[in-house]
């Protein structure tokens, strides 16, 4: 991600569709505000997995990385698909966050010391769900490990102060809210949550 996002800092061309489309944009461009970014790298990961691109797959992971190779591949990529990049930079990207669920397993097993009680979740910014099943993730903190059963992955996040206890966690209900939800039922949907992975 970082060497795509230096070769469009290094040849953005700002007279084509695209550029003047991501240039009316007023405000902050990044992560806290329209995440231009975001949504263009989004955009070339979804021409790789829609297979529109031979010459851009080429260049992505898992094949080897090679910078020149990928910095050919975005330039014409930007021009032969700009109208699939115009349509999907519309909306803001989905961004997937987790590490934050990292803080909400520590703050429900702090909860659970003082309310042995099920936990109803309600997640504002759930992040495509990703923050709403936490429960299936394990939190290492100094290698004292939390996990509730064979976690999917484990976070491990840079930590200060006490560990947090380890409760047994019931989840009686989950829930969450987006700006702009998608359905992954949907493939055009399911294609746009799968581009910010």
């Amino acid at each position: 991600m970082g060497h795509l996002l230096r070769i469009l800092s290094g040849n953005w061309q700002s007279d084509t569709k695209l550029g003047k489309a991501m240039a009316a944009y007023k405000g902050d461009i990044d992560p806290e505000g329209h995440s231009l970014p975001l949504r263009i790298a989004g955009g070339l990961h979804a021409l790789v997995l829609t297979g529109q691109s031979d010459e851009l797959i080429a260049a992505y992971p898992p094949n080897t990385f090679d910078h020149s190779a990928l910095e050919v591949a975005v330039s014409h990529a930007l021009v032969s698909h700009e109208d699939f990049m115009l349509e999907l930079t519309q909306i803001p990207p989905q961004t997937n966050k987790v590490r934050r669920s990292a803080t909400l397993i520590a703050d429900a097993q702090v909860a659970l010391e003082h309310f042995q009680r099920p936990i109803v979740l309600s997640e504002l910014g759930a992040s495509a769900g990703l923050n709403l099943m936490w429960d299936h993730y394990a939190l290492d903190i100094a290698g004292q490990i939390t996990a509730q059963q064979t976690p999917a992955f484990t976070l491990n996040p840079d930590w200060t102060g006490p560990c947090p206890p380890s409760n047994s966690i019931n989840i009686a209900e989950q829930a969450g809210a987006d700006l702009n939800p998608l359905n992954p039922r949907l493939a055009p949907d399911l294609l746009r949550l799968t581009a910010y992975l």
